[in-house]
């Protein structure tokens, strides 16, 4: 039944598509034939063209076709148009077709200009140039109105604004110069004239004086509004994010900001920043089904918000429940821009456990005394592991155990006998973290926003990007208690962030010192597995069993041979790179892959990945030194829509084996089996769980070992990006692309604030071109122009031939 339903889906929406497509592919003709039958209208020559001339005729058949996909007979949708131009009904029944309705009465206009049908045949409510006005004026009005505040605005409205004025308003634009440019005398008629404007100013009737200077009005208005626009602070936008991100009887400070989003509910988290902090944002886990340009790093699916602008996510969420998080997605940005994700059960709809008294966000971050964006480009330069940080956080804050943290320890107060929901989430950039409340147990209820099958334990251990709900009861003494994080590594003599993040849990009146918990060593990964291996679904789950894509890929950190120097400070004069079966992926820097692969645009990437290393190897052991460096790429591996995809992700050795958490943008996931080692298909595969294995959006590859995940592609219009989030200079993605046929031509944009002052400076410009002559500018001479000029000035000036 699943299948059916997405082959349906598919199917609608290919239609849908289709259709779209074969609406805009009317546009040019009728652009075309509105101008020519505009410009009869006023030349007024039916000896040579007639009133029934081909291009009217033509025009009107267009019209009604186009009427047609507004799914409206010819005349009702004139009836439409008109009835709405005299305020009988609001503009709102137009809808999302609103572009398309202003479309066509833009080209309804113009052929009316030109049709002389008989009165039987002429139309019930006959449109003019004032009926266009008023449509024109109300649409644009209801638009800027809708769209203040520009940042603060969902986003819609101002697309739905920048595309009046460049549909609609320019068409009207053109049949307005064509009108002009047919009522000015030329050639031998402009000398018959004498030279006297006379004749212009007849032919140029009153309505067309007036439908220029209604344009103009509309030009004011927008200008007036994208001035305003331009002018405002980004601070006071900034401002605005921080009110609607924040959360009731939360503590503020810090990045952890909380969405509460309902599920079937769109709503949308507008990410601006301020300077060079603003980067493309991403809410991390959420499935984005059909939604692409919404999910994944920058140049993968869409280019990177520039510093000083904006973008608006608007998503439906669908499936799920618990707790995801948004973050950057630029390079290193994420260290500082990111923050909680909150999505709780629909109206009616209830936990699958007691509901708690108290819920409480804990976001695990890093810290670094120094900007993070030079951190980077440090590592970048040198070619070594980029410095680490200098504490671990929570909530933004390292705790008490720091004396510049002591006063702003994040603190969460709780009455004897409340159970408490907390939201653990890992926002680190490299550090997997344990985390343990002190004489409290901790009953883990959801991963990644899936519910699992319930069970207690003492601590937990959460990879970067990973989220795990656990319930606690406050069931000891009243005190005050610490919630603490501290790092897991497991990369042999590599240095790590060894400092103790902590919060308090504090019970009502109590004043005693808090107590520390005892966490793991950094190293105990005997402990992360028997945590891992009790993480599962909470009954029977549909796994994929028959297989249609079976990867192999290894990962890991090779060396790059470059010339000893301030360049060269890897292991033995070398440079790191991660790879994925010795593939080094390259991003690029001017258009997007899903772009590239969506407009057919050449040399952006190659569809190449191996499915499976180049060759086989002693993966956890000693790896021979001429595998040490792996190539650079634009590597990308196609899956087929329906496909059932089995990825084992195979952890080397060629720097040190180690964990290494993965994410797979707009899917969520089946560990159907882990394990030390190699990976052995025969032995290994007979030992998956294949009846509850836990669901995820990102896994912890265990440390020199490997990790078997399965999913079915039913995510067509996306690019999916499977992204390894450790020591991230280096970090290896594979974007598989699927199905993205599907999917509607879009562009990587720049920002809003981009765009106004784009359409600020083309307002200008057109109100001056109507203010004047209201005539294009000329065309550049031909050569052969040129010359012809040339040769007749020489005739009429003989004396001035040398």
């Amino acid at each position: 039944m699943t299948q059916i339903f997405f082959r349906n889906e598919v199917k609608q929406t290919q239609a849908k598509v289709t259709k779209g497509n074969e609406k805009r592919s009317l546009l040019p003709r009728l652009i075309y034939l509105s101008i020519q039958c505009a410009s009869l209208s006023i030349k007024g020559t039916p000896g040579i063209n007639g009133f029934d001339s081909k291009d009217s005729t033509e025009l009107k058949l267009l019209l009604e076709t186009y009427a047609n996909f507004l799914e409206l007979p010819f005349q009702d949708a004139v009836e439409l148009v008109i009835s709405v131009s005299h305020g009988q009904k609001s503009v709102e029944v137009f809808s999302s077709n609103l572009i398309d309705w202003m479309n066509f009465a833009v080209f309804l206009n113009a052929w009316n200009l030109n049709s002389h049908e008989s009165n039987k045949d002429r139309l019930t409510f006959p449109i003019d140039w004032q009926v266009l006005w008023s449509l024109l004026e109300k649409c644009i009005s209801a638009k800027i109105n809708s769209t203040k505040p520009l940042l603060s605005s969902p986003g819609t409205d101002l697309s739905i604004l920048i595309q009046l004025v460049t549909e609609p308003l320019s068409w009207h634009t053109l049949i307005i110069q064509s009108c002009v440019r047919s009522s000015l005398p030329s050639g031998k008629k402009k000398k018959k004239a004498g030279g006297s404007s006379d004749q212009s100013n007849s032919q140029l009737s009153n309505v067309i004086k007036d439908s220029i200077s209604s344009l103009c009005s509309i030009i004011d208005q927008v200008t007036n509004w994208l001035k305003e626009q331009v002018g405002k602070p980004v601070e006071a936008d900034v401002d605005f994010l921080l009110s609607s991100l924040q959360r009731e009887q939360v503590d503020d400070s810090g990045p952890g900001k909380v969405v509460k989003a309902l599920e079937n509910l769109v709503s949308s988290v507008d990410c601006s920043e301020v300077g060079e902090r603003i980067s493309r944002a991403l809410e991390h886990g959420l499935r984005q089904l059909r939604n692409p340009w919404a999910d994944g790093p920058e140049f993968v699916t869409q280019c990177p918000i520039r510093p000083g602008g904006s973008y608006t996510y608007k998503f439906t969420i669908q499936d799920q429940e618990g707790t995801l998080w948004w973050h950057a997605h630029s390079r290193w940005l994420r260290a500082t821009v990111y923050g909680a994700l909150v999505i709780r059960p629909k109206p009616g709809s209830s936990y699958p456990f007691p509901t708690p008294k108290v819920e409480f966000p804990v976001i695990l971050g890093e810290w670094w005394d120094r900007k993070v964006i030079s951190v980077l480009r440090q590592a970048l330069f040198s070619g070594a592991a980029p410095n680490i940080s200098d504490a671990i956080t929570i909530n933004g804050q390292p705790g008490d155990l720091f004396r510049c943290s002591s006063q702003g320890t994040t603190k969460l107060t709780v009455n004897k006998g409340d159970t408490v929901l907390l939201r653990v989430i890992n926002a680190a950039l490299n550090q997997q973290l344990f985390f343990s409340v002190a004489n409290h147990k901790l009953t883990v209820v959801a991963t990644d926003a899936i519910y699992t099958k319930q069970f207690t334990t003492n601590v937990i251990m959460v990879g970067p990007g990973q989220t795990t709900d656990v319930l606690l009861t406050a069931d000891q003494q009243p005190g005050r208690y610490y919630m603490a994080a501290r790092a897991y590594a497991t990369a042999q003599n590599a240095p790590f962030d060894n400092t103790t993040a902590t919060a308090i849990l504090e019970y009502k009146s109590a004043t005693t010192q808090p107590i520390l918990p005892q966490l793991p060593a950094y190293n105990d990964t005997n402990t992360v597995t028997a945590f891992s291996n009790q993480i599962k679904s909470p009954g029977q789950v549909t796994v994929p069993t028959k297989i249609d894509e079976n990867l192999f890929f290894t990962m890991g950190f090779g060396f790059f041979n470059c010339t000893p120097g301030p360049r060269c400070q890897g292991p033995n004069n070398t440079r790191f790179g991660a790879s994925m079966n010795n593939v080094s992926f390259v991003l690029p820097n001017r258009v997007s892959l899903l772009q590239a692969y969506t407009q057919k645009i050449p040399n952006v990437y190659t569809p190449d990945f191996p499915p499976v290393p180049p060759l086989q190897f002693d993966y956890t052991g000693n790896v021979p030194r001429g595998l040490w460096q792996p190539v650079k790429g634009t590597k990308l591996y196609k899956l087929k829509f329906g496909s059932s995809v089995q990825i084992v992700l195979q952890d080397t050795s060629i720097f040190s084996t180690e964990d290494h958490p993965v994410h797979l943008h707009g899917y969520h996931f089946y560990i159907v089996g882990q394990g030390f080692g190699n990976f052995n298909p025969s032995r290994d595969t007979a030992n998956f769980n294949l009846v509850d294995p836990p669901q995820r959006n990102t896994i912890d590859v265990p440390v020199g070992g490997w990790a078997a995940i399965r999913f079915v592609a039913d995510n067509p219009a996306t690019t999916s990006s499977l992204q390894q989030h450790h020591l991230p200079p280096y970090s290896f993605k594979l974007p598989s692309l699927q199905h993205s046929s599907l999917i509607d031509q879009q562009h990587c944009s720049s920002n809003n604030r981009d765009m106004v002052k784009s359409m600020k400076k083309s307002f200008i410009k057109a109100k001056k071109a109507i203010i004047g002559k209201i005539t294009p500018p000329r065309r550049p001479l031909l050569p052969k122009q040129k010359l012809l000029i040339q040769k007749r000035k020489k005739r009429h000036n003989p004396e001035r031939t040398g």
